[in-house]
């Protein structure tokens, strides 16, 4: 739209710019927007619980740390036993 409202000259000088400039101020405002609205007492308790399961999980670090016990899959396509290698 841009293109048919500017000349051809004054379009390849500096209007092609002002979609990028638009934008940046519809993000700025987007951001502003999102910064005030407060949210509900249902998203809040629905943000802590993650925290909290998670933390009863042990993470993928620790499990290759420690893998007695766990079943791992050899080249041959059969699972063994960490402990069961000796």
């Amino acid at each position: 739209m841009m293109a048919t409202l500017l000349p051809d000259a004054a379009f390849d000088s500096w209007g092609w710019r002002l979609p990028f400039l638009a934008s940046a101020a519809l993000l700025v405002i987007g951001l502003y927007i999102r910064m005030s609205i407060v949210e509900s007492l249902v998203v809040e308790q629905a943000a802590e619980k993650p925290k909290v399961a998670a933390a009863a999980k042990p993470t993928v670090l620790q499990r290759l740390r420690s893998p007695r016990g766990e079943s791992h899959r050899c080249g041959s396509g059969g699972a063994v036993r960490v402990d069961q290698l000796g």
